[in-house]
């Protein structure tokens, strides 16, 4: 019987008529009082029906009215006139005689005084005021009491997840052999191989033949193998570590590579979450047998408290590790295996954990001291090739001693030998140095020979013919003393000279000599009858004037004007001001097609330089158009103002990539000024000068001791200068027994290629100083092409191509760290791979991700061919992040210096990335922040989802028993029929199919099924991912009834007049 609206507790009934009572008198006196004005009575009237509405609301009335009202509204329901009778009966007995009213509750008219024809009528009130109260847990037809109930798996029978197997940005050259951990107890589903290859191979599992790849047509940005090759699964083994291994079968080992691609293995496994967070991880590198010639990246997802370093390898040539832009080791070839281990404190000491932290970081492992080459047509690079002139370069290259050694030609089939004279080999190798970097067209040289201070040199140039012989000019009894800082500060001012429009010394000038033109070196002054007119601008006439050859000296011309334009062409537009150098007797003034540079009004002496101005970029023509330097000198009668020398030099600022080869055989002993200096490179003060100032000997007793060190100092400083001023890469070479006898010399060239970014080598074996020389040169040419590819030359395959980096289990890297992320109680772990993104010019993806789950890791795969990977950027409602700019991550650094990765992670997934949307994810590659090679078509992501294997308490429903469901899973199987709980024995019929969804509405456990069926259903098809028993759901029901929060909130108005 729905009759509780007449239910009421006693004492409430006592508390409610003394309230009353009280309520009556006081509103009987007030009204037995002479007539108040209108406003007092209406603030009277509302204070009444306020406190009417206290009375009822504490007492409970109003939540027994709206029970009422929620469980039927209609008017003349059973409800609706229980609710109306209980109202009005305590209405009538709180409120003053006269007094009519209404209640109303969300737009229903509950109950009306009308009936009363005691209480005046609304229509004919002359005060009217109504309050209201807000009841939460009420809703028009929505229970007030019943039952919730959740959900959740305590097991699954079988979900779909993989496993991946992940090669770098370029893996190579030669054999490859990969790792992958499969968990046990599962049912492999598929094996998928996706890569970019560079020739055809053969693969094995676990030394078994699964299939052969013939060569593929294309070798480009793209993944050029997508197979499907689950016939092999039979190969693999459940419960262990599982090996791919990559044998090429071609013979061309600049082909044996992979750039980037994955191994899948899908299966299906019962074990819930498979990627636990542990914060431990162990990245092991690839097993490469060939060329050691490795770059990819590493990420950890947390703050890296520990790292520890393990790798084997052999190899006959220099090895070399970079993490990010540092260098880990650098060690000479060994025809032995060799471990190098660094521990926790010099790796993070050396990188800091914030550098390695929740950051994709690029590693590279390659191989030094080889020639190679790659075939293209154009090149960028800028080199300044140092030679040591001293008097050491007169001994015997293999041996640590004074003798002086055996002058050779380059064509001397015994130049090889210990016994040759170092400066004899040197020039030779600096010949051949010259012919590879020249050999790839754009390519430039310069040239710097010091002793105690570096005045001999030879201005970038790609005429081949003049820097041979300036090489040739080198002296074969050198002498002298070692300021190494005073080479590589030439080499930077010869780099910073930048391209020469106008070379200095150079012919085809034009010239016209003015005489009688007064007794002044001012030549802005100089008068109309030696002025010709316009002579200044590009379009004058002077195909009359005689042409000369600078530099112009004689020093007995007096009272004259002298003019000299010089014609040029540009190639390339200028986008950097330029610098005109000027030797100039007595004053000049300067024109550039007919803009005024600048002008010296002095009557200096003639030398180079008198004058250093810069030239905007905004008075050059466009490339091949005519431009005309034009310039006139003049001079006095006086012996202080009569001559004229002229010379003049034009650059501009060059874009080329900027590289110094410091060669030295000894200990430096002369500084540059003395810069101060502390580990790694920190310098302070000036040490920029091109002639030095003793500090020590150099002889082999300065080996040890600190006499040395200011001298030394000076060129690590010059050197980190060199770096940080042009962005320039510095090798240095210890050329004889230097490099191992004695450490201050070691110090000083490690030094330098330390802080200039490059690479040390050293030997005082000519056929490796041989290789020492071609391959730097080799590597640089690489860098300008920006390929990541070798391809040997010199005939030294036989040498290189045994090398071995062994992979697991000899070599990782191992990290223990304070995870972002944590497993939770109740996930289920799913591994899957996006669609292809298929945008190779915007290069975005979009990645969907299903509602109600969580992405505890994101990978985004990019097949960057022979550029670098280097930016990444997620948007979506939630965010926008770039969590990968390589160009910002290591400022100034080349990119053939860095790995380059074929997978860069989200950090903290969980955080960024929104469920129930698109997340569009842009990928990029190129050669620099500003040389943009777009993306390939076949990048996608591949995220973990943790899903919800529980729900909370759903709505409140009559009743909590079960149903007999139909449900259908992703694989297609069914689960008919089944009860659930199992101990239901009802007749109710529930579906998630794809076909019909329904029948849990009126129940709490079937509502608690329906969400939970919903969560594990990822794509929203009426299909189930995760295949599950009956016997493994789980509930916990609940009655519910007066919760304040399940509904409403509610109004409840009360109108009263008079």
């Amino acid at each position: 019987m729905k009759n509780k609206g007449y239910t009421i507790m006693i004492d409430a009934l006592v508390a409610l008529i003394f309230v009353l009572i009280v309520t009556t008198a006081l509103f009987s006196i007030e009204y037995s009082r002479t007539a108040r004005t209108e406003s007092g009575e209406f603030t009277r009237l509302h204070y009444v029906s306020e406190d009417t509405l206290d009375v009822l609301n504490k007492k409970g009335i109003l939540d027994e009215i709206a029970t009422l009202w929620a469980e039927n509204s209609t008017p003349g329901s059973e409800e609706m006139v229980n609710a109306s009778n209980l109202a009005r009966e305590y209405l009538e007995k709180i409120l003053p005689d006269r007094v009519g009213y209404k209640l109303i509750i969300e737009g229903d008219e509950v109950v009306n005084s009308s009936s009363n024809p005691d209480r005046v009528t609304e229509e004919e009130a002359s005060t009217k005021t109504h309050s209201t109260r807000l009841l939460v847990g009420y809703g028009r037809g929505l229970p007030t009491r019943g039952l919730v109930a959740r959900a959740s798996l305590s097991n699954i029978r079988e979900k779909t997840t993989s496993r991946f197997a992940y090669f770098g940005g370029f893996v190579g050259q030669g054999d490859i052999s990969r790792e992958m951990f499969l968990p046990d107890n599962i049912t492999i589903q598929k094996i998928y191989v996706e890569m970019n290859v560079g020739d055809g191979f053969d693969l094995y599992i676990n030394n078994n033949l699964c299939k052969n790849f013939p060569a593929p047509a294309v070798v480009n940005m793209s993944a050029n193998i997508k197979q499907d090759i689950s016939g092999c699964s039979g190969l693999l083994t459940p419960g262990g570590v599982n090996i791919f291994q990559i044998n090429f079968t071609g013979s061309n080992i600049s082909r044996q590579y992979i750039g980037g691609g994955f191994i899948e293995v899908e299966y299906n496994t019962s074990e819930m979450d498979t990627s636990p967070e542990t914060g431990y991880m162990r990245f092991y590198f690839p097993k490469i047998n060939g060329i050691i010639n490795y770059y990819s990246s590493f990420y950890v997802p947390g703050w890296v408290d520990q790292m520890l370093l393990n790798v084997s390898f052999r190899n006959n040539f220099t090895t070399f590790m970079y993490i990010g832009d540092k260098l880990i080791f650098r060690v000479n070839g060994s025809n032995s295996t060799q471990t190098i281990t660094n521990t926790s404190t010099q790796l993070l000491s050396l990188l800091g954990s914030s550098a390695v932290s929740e950051k994709t970081v690029p590693i590279r492992i390659g191989t030094g001291g080889i020639s190679y080459n790659i075939t293209r047509n154009v090149g960028n690079a800028d080199v300044i090739l140092i030679t040591d002139l001293s008097g050491s370069m007169r001994w015997r290259i293999g041996y640590n001693d004074s003798t002086t050694g055996v002058q050779r030609n380059c064509d001397d089939p015994q130049l090889y030998d210990d016994d040759t004279r170092r400066i004899s080999l040197a020039k030779c190798l600096d010949k051949d140095f010259v012919d590879i970097i020249l050999n790839t067209t754009g390519n430039r040289v310069g040239l710097v020979g010091f002793t105690t201070s570096a005045n001999t040199y030879h201005e970038l140039s790609d005429d081949r013919a003049s820097l041979i012989n300036h090489i040739d000019s080198y002296p074969d009894w050198p002498s002298g003393g070692t300021c190494v800082c005073c080479a590589i500060n030439r080499a930077i001012q010869l780099l910073q000279e930048g391209t020469v429009i106008i070379p200095q010394s150079s012919g085809s000038w034009k010239r016209r000599i003015y005489t009688g033109c007064g007794d002044s070196c001012d030549p802005t002054t100089a008068p109309g009858g030696c002025t010709p007119a316009n002579w200044e601008t590009a379009t004058f006439d002077d195909s009359s004037w005689s042409t000369v050859t600078l530099p112009t000296s004689v020093w007995w011309w007096s009272n004259r004007v002298v003019y000299y334009r010089k014609h040029f062409t540009l190639s390339s537009n200028i986008s950097e001001d330029g610098t005109l150098y000027l030797r100039n007797r007595r004053g000049v003034e300067c024109y550039l097609n007919g803009n005024f540079i600048n002008a010296d009004t002095g009557c200096k002496w003639g030398s180079y330089w008198d004058n250093t101005w810069s030239v905007p970029s905004s008075f050059f023509n466009p490339p091949g158009q005519d431009n005309v330097l034009a310039c006139r000198v003049r001079s006095g009668s006086g012996w202080s103002r009569r001559g004229i020398e002229f010379d003049a030099k034009l650059t501009v600022p060059s874009t080329n990539k900027k590289y110094i080869i410091v060669m030295t055989d000894g200990i430096t002993g002369y500084h540059c000024g003395g810069c101060s200096y502390t580990a790694p490179c920190n310098c302070g003060g000036s040490c920029t000068n091109t002639g030095g100032a003793y500090d020590c000997d150099g002889n082999p007793s300065d080996c040890t001791g600190s006499q040395c060190d200011t001298a030394i100092n000076d060129a690590i400083c010059s050197s980190e200068r060199a770096h940080s001023d042009l962005n320039a890469t510095v090798y240095s070479i210890g050329f004889g027994p230097v490099s191992t006898g004695c450490p201050n010399a070691n110090r000083t060239l490690r030094g330098i290629a330390d802080c200039g970014k490059g690479s040390y080598y050293g030997s005082q074996n000519a056929s490796e100083l041989a290789d020492i020389y071609s391959g730097i040169a080799s590597e640089i040419v690489n860098a300008s092409y920006y390929s990541q590819t070798i391809t040997l030359t010199g005939g030294v395959t036989g040498n290189v191509t045994n090398a071995t980096l062994y992979g697991y289990p000899e070599s990782y890297i191992e990290f223990t760290y304070t995870p972002i992320n944590t497993s939770y109680y109740g996930r289920i772990s799913v591994t899957e791979k996006s669609d292809r993104f298929n945008d190779p010019v915007n290069c975005v993806g979009h990645v969907l991700i299903p509602e109600s789950v969580n992405v505890s890791e994101m990978k985004v795969t990019s097949y960057s061919a022979e550029f670098w990977t280097d930016y990444l950027s997620l948007n979506n409602s939630k965010t926008f992040i770039e969590p990968y700019k390589l160009w910002s991550q290591y400022p100034g650094v080349p990119y053939i210096s860095l790995g380059d990765p074929y997978i860069v992670n989200i950090p903290d997934p969980e955080v960024v990335i929104k469920a129930g949307e698109y997340n569009n994810i842009t990928i990029g590659t190129g050669n620099s922040e500003t040389e943009r090679t777009n993306c390939s078509a076949d990048d996608r992501a591949i995220y973990t989802m943790r899903i919800r294997s529980l729900t909370g308490y759903g709505d409140v429903y009559p009743s909590s028993e079960g149903c007999i469901w139909d449900i259908e899973f992703e694989d297609g199987s069914f689960m008919n029929d089944t009860a659930i709980p199992i101990t239901y024995t009802g007749g109710n019929n529930c579906s998630y199919t794809s076909s019909m969804i329904g029948g849990y509405e009126d129940d709490a456990i079937n509502d608690a099924i329906y969400r939970l069926l919903r969560g594990l259903d990822l794509d929203n098809n009426g299909r189930v991912d995760i295949i599950f028993d009956p016997t493994a759901v789980e509930f916990k029901t609940a009655s519910t009834g007066g919760v304040r929060s399940l509904w409403g909130p509610v109004v409840i108005k009360l109108i009263i007049w008079m």
